[in-house]
């Protein structure tokens, strides 16, 4: 049988009780699928399958037989949904165990199992983000995905070339709708620069829209004070806020105390969505 990662004797804080942890929430839930070794002879389906509260621990099991020191610590990420006042979110992990001997004498090779998962949050009613105060009013606008991260890609002009970027991956779009990578501030291994790749599919984002007059009424400081504070809670707690202009969408955004339109930029938007 495996032996979980020891999580008792950390340089950092230890794993404490959930409600001394996570204060603003009730709980929290995890959907997941993970590949590797050790798992069910099935065809790969990358869907999310076991649902777990995560109340009782933060730390995932690893389902390789032979991984020692392994485990998934999924409540590293609930800090970070939490810190980006979102209601879901998607991560991907690599187990860090090995497969030596039980007690760590002999090191192996590194454990190659990977979970995927998503985290949604249940906040409590006073510490509850713009996502959930102001889900009736909320939109959502659809963006092409980003094939490596599912971030959102939008249009960017590089000196006359058209490009698409989602801040963290810049690719040109090519005559027969395919995405040829040639930026990437990231560490995922896929795709390589200059790699050609399928478009993926849409990712959308969950908004507040309004239209170019009540835009223009808001950054000009003209607006009902109503309208500001709930613009103000949305650039507040990362929903974005897009206008629909005579040019195209454009978004607004909170400099110090004031609001401008602007173009709609992919590095904006990713503390705005829940891809990875």
């Amino acid at each position: 049988m495996s032996k979980p990662m020891d999580r008792s004797n950390r340089f950092i804080a230890p794993p404490t009780a959930f409600e001394k942890a996570f204060p603003a929430l009730i709980d929290a839930c995890i959907e997941s699928f993970e590949t590797g070794c050790g798992l069910p002879m099935r065809a790969f389906s990358a869907a999310y399958e076991l649902r777990v509260k995560l109340r009782s621990g933060g730390l995932i099991s690893c389902s390789n037989p032979l991984c020692y020191r392994g485990g998934f610590e999924v409540d590293l990420d609930i800090h970070t949904t939490l810190a980006r006042k979102l209601v879901t979110a998607e991560f991907m992990r690599a187990c860090p165990g090995d497969e030596g001997s039980p007690e760590g004498r002999r090191e192996g090779r590194r454990c190659v199992n990977i979970l995927h998962y998503r985290i949604t949050l249940e906040y409590r009613p006073e510490f509850a983000p713009a996502r959930v105060k102001l889900k009736d009013r909320l939109a959502v606008v659809d963006f092409p995905e980003c094939p490596s991260c599912h971030h959102p890609l939008v249009e960017e002009q590089d000196q006359g070339e058209p490009r698409v970027s989602c801040g963290r991956h810049v690719f040109a779009p090519l005559a027969d709708g395919k995405l040829q990578l040639l930026a990437k501030t990231s560490s995922h291994w896929w795709p390589k620069i200059g790699e050609v790749v399928e478009p993926a599919k849409k990712a959308s984002v969950d908004c507040l829209k309004m239209s170019e007059d009540v835009a223009i009424a808001l950054c000009s400081g003209n607006a009902p004070v109503a309208s500001i504070e709930t613009a103000r809670l949305c650039a507040i707690d990362n929903v974005p806020i897009f206008a629909e202009t005579t040019e195209g969408i454009r978004q607004v955004v909170m400099e110090g105390e004031r609001f401008r339109l602007r173009v709609v930029r992919g590095r904006d938007l990713v503390a705005c969505t829940p891809g990875e």
